[in-house]
């Protein structure tokens, strides 16, 4: 692939769109595939179809970095954190959130393992490597589709201990994805600055001091936007302005956070935006509420094609062939890691408090993580120095794969097999004397 004018490399993603949504109603009734599903199959034949006669246009490097640092990141973040019904929050229970917490790291500790024995005959390969490689297969999109919320809306329906299955998605997508981001990238971005020899940090705890300034420092400064969005909020009853209010304030949060206070702009804007999205159900009607949502939800489809855009020129056959081992084991270790920490050490550290867990919540986490967006964009946010920066996209892409072709189109059907069945009720017949 060669570097050429984006004009023509925008045309012709468009083109493959165009004909992914042409053959969208087929694939869906034959294959139940989704439109995403779609324009990826119909991008790689025609991007590795046309590479066998003439160069297909691409990107620079640091095209896809500056597209994820200013475009679809905040984005992403902004459209979860809005939408996140936060006001859920108090009628969900406290401790199945909290199982969050040990089911990755448990998942995330056989993943690290299950890596560093993979690939401990790659030379080159360190234990700051493995470690990124392990976390990177935690990065989720950061909010469920609208078929998974609305299969876990009937699941809370007759959920028989009051768990909000609902809530505890959207807080393991959100919350535990981000987190994992952040950490990756901290990961990722040590290992870039070991291989430059900058000299930056003296020392890796350095380096580490200055990361939990940058997160609690997002976190702080989110705050303060926050808190002044709100706060002009409650004065504003047009929700076209406070519209665009939300949109300015979050924005402004996330580019001084980043470049001014040189602190984290992905938990600036996090922090922004749940203030704001806070305040907004307490002034704004509930009609007004679900016209905003509607309105991030659609900007972050448009974010999501952008992205399948430029997964579809950097899905190259050459991909599969020099990363087939990667992929795989991308793929493995995730559903491995998942499957040990949910089916086995969770019950067992809940018997040791002579507790029980439901299992259809195991189904459901279990299920429930998907990769497609976020992981992206996290190794494209990732520097140009960083070792082993294209099988991190090659895990990314493996995963994203498995996601749309593989779990979205069994979703729908495995959820519904978790509704418990009505019993058949017979008909008594009184016959007449």
């Amino acid at each position: 692939m060669n570097e050429a004018h984006p004009v023509g490399l925008i045309s012709l993603l468009l083109l493959v769109l165009l004909v992914a949504i042409a053959i969208s109603g087929w694939l869906k009734r034959h294959w139940k595939l989704s439109l995403a599903a779609g324009f990826l199959m119909v991008g790689f034949v025609v991007i590795n179809g046309l590479t066998l006669f003439r160069p297909v246009p691409a990107l620079p490097a640091d095209q896809f970095q500056t597209l994820a640092i200013y475009l679809l990141l905040p984005v992403l973040l902004a459209d979860a954190a809005y939408r996140f019904r936060i006001h859920d929050l108090r009628y969900q229970r406290l401790k199945p959130m909290l199982l969050l917490v040990p089911i990755f790291i448990i998942s995330w500790l056989f993943a690290f393992l299950f890596f560093l024995w993979a690939f401990n005959h790659l030379s080159g390969m360190n234990y700051w490597l493995i470690l990124a490689a392990s976390l990177l297969i935690f990065i989720t999109d950061t909010f469920p589709s609208h078929k998974l919320l609305t299969l876990l809306n009937n699941l809370d329906k007759i959920a028989i201990d009051k768990t909000r299955f609902t809530t505890l998605v959207q807080v393991d997508y959100l919350f535990i994805s981000v987190m994992v981001l952040m950490v990756f990238s901290g990961v990722a971005g040590l290992t870039a600055a070991e291989t430059a020899g900058s000299g930056i940090y003296s020392s890796a705890t350095w380096y580490w001091l200055h990361w939990l300034w940058g997160l609690f420092g997002g976190i702080v400064f989110g705050f303060i936007w926050g808190v002044i969005g709100g706060l002009i909020t409650t004065n504003i009853q047009n929700y076209r302005v406070n519209l665009i209010l939300l949109s300015v304030t979050i924005w402004l949060s996330y580019l001084s956070s980043l470049h001014y206070f040189g602190v984290s702009g992905i938990m600036a804007i996090m922090t922004t935006t749940l203030i704001m999205s806070k305040a907004h159900t307490q002034f704004l009607t509930p009609r007004e509420i679900r016209y905003m949502r509607t309105l991030f939800r659609n900007l972050r489809f448009v974010v999501g094609v952008v992205i399948f855009g430029l997964m579809i020129i950097q899905l190259q056959l050459s991909v599969f062939i020099n990363h087939w081992f990667t992929m795989l084991m991308a793929v493995l270790i995730f559903i491995m890691a998942r499957i040990i920490s949910l089916y086995g050490f969770l019950p067992l550290m809940l018997q040791l408090k002579k507790r029980q867990i439901n299992i259809t919540r195991q189904h459901v986490l279990l299920i429930s993580p998907t990769h497609s967006s976020l992981i992206l964009v996290a190794v494209w946010l990732l520097p140009d120095n960083t070792p082993f920066k294209d099988s991190y996209e090659a895990m990314a892409m493996a995963l994203v794969l498995l996601n749309v072709f593989v779990q979205r189109p069994n979703l729908t059907q495995f959820l519904q097999s978790l509704h418990p069945q009505k019993p058949n009720r017979g008909i008594n017949l009184i016959r007449n004397r």
